[in-house]
C-alpha cells in the first residue's frame, strides 16, 4: 500500500500519510524504533501541505513521534513537538477539551524527565483543575494521569507529603483489572513507594515498591 500511495502522491496524500502512520505504529509495536521514527517523520513532512484542514489529525503524528523521541533520549525535541500538539489542540478544541487536557499532562511528563519542575507542576495543577470539571464517569483515566504528573513533579521538588496525597488519589482511581495491569499503575506505585520511603514510612513503602517492580516487568 505504501509503495502504491507514494507513486500516486500528491493526489492521494491523505492516504499516504495514513499508511505511513500505520507503518510507524506497527514498527513501534514490533520494537523497530528507527523504522518507526522514519515513517512518522515522513508522515509529518507529507502532511504539512494538508494544513489547516487536517491539523488535529496531524497532532497524532506529532504526539507519537514525541513519545518515540522521548523514549530514546531526544528529550528537547520531544518537548518541542508536544508543545506544538498542545498549541494546536488549544486552538482547535479549546482549553477544557479532554484531549487538550491530556496533552497538558503529556507535556508535564516530558518536563519532569528534564527536571523542569516549576513548569511541570504548573501544568499538572492546571490539568488537574480542568479534569475535575469534567463528568466523573468519563475521566477517571485522565484524572489519574493528571494526579500522577502533579505527584511526580512534587516528588522531584522534594514535597514528598504533597506527592503522597496526589498519588494515593490516583491509585484509588486505577481500580479496574485492566488499569492495574498498566505501566501507569506500576509507575504510580513506584513513585508513591519512593515518597513514603523519603518521609520515613519504609514498612508502607516496601510492598508498593515490590508490586511496582512486578507490574512494570509484566507491563
Amino acid at each position: 500500500a505504501l509503495s502504491i500511495y507514494r507513486k500516486a502522491a500528491p493526489l492521494n496524500r491523505g492516504s499516504l500519510v495514513l499508511t505511513l502512520c500505520q507503518m510507524g505504529f506497527a514498527a513501534e509495536r514490533a520494537g523497530d524504533w528507527p523504522a518507526a521514527e522514519g515513517h512518522l517523520r515522513e508522515a509529518l513532512a507529507v502532511s504539512e501541505p494538508l494544513q489547516p484542514w487536517h491539523r488535529v489529525n496531524r497532532t497524532v503524528i506529532l504526539s507519537n513521534l514525541a513519545y518515540l523521541l522521548n523514549a530514546h533520549g531526544n528529550l528537547s525535541e520531544a518537548e518541542s513537538l508536544q508543545r506544538e500538539v498542545l498549541r494546536v489542540m488549544r486552538s482547535a478544541k479549546g482549553e477544557d477539551d479532554p484531549e487538550t487536557i491530556a496533552c497538558m499532562s503529556g507535556l508535564a511528563g516530558y518536563l519532569i524527565e528534564q527536571r523542569k519542575l516549576d513548569e511541570a507542576e504548573t501544568l499538572g495543577r492546571q490539568a488537574l483543575e480542568l479534569q475535575r470539571l469534567l463528568p466523573s464517569t468519563s475521566n477517571r483515566a485522565g484524572l489519574a494521569d493528571a494526579l500522577n504528573v502533579l505527584g511526580a513533579s512534587l516528588f522531584w521538588k522534594g514535597d514528598f507529603a504533597g506527592a503522597e496525597t496526589q498519588l494515593r488519589e490516583s491509585l484509588g482511581l486505577q481500580s479496574t483489572p485492566e488499569s492495574r495491569r498498566s505501566a501507569q499503575y506500576a509507575m504510580t506505585l513506584g513513585v508513591l513507594g519512593a515518597a513514603l520511603s523519603e518521609i520515613g514510612k519504609p514498612d508502607d513503602a516496601e510492598p508498593l515498591l515490590h508490586e511496582s517492580a512486578e507490574k512494570m516487568a509484566a507491563a
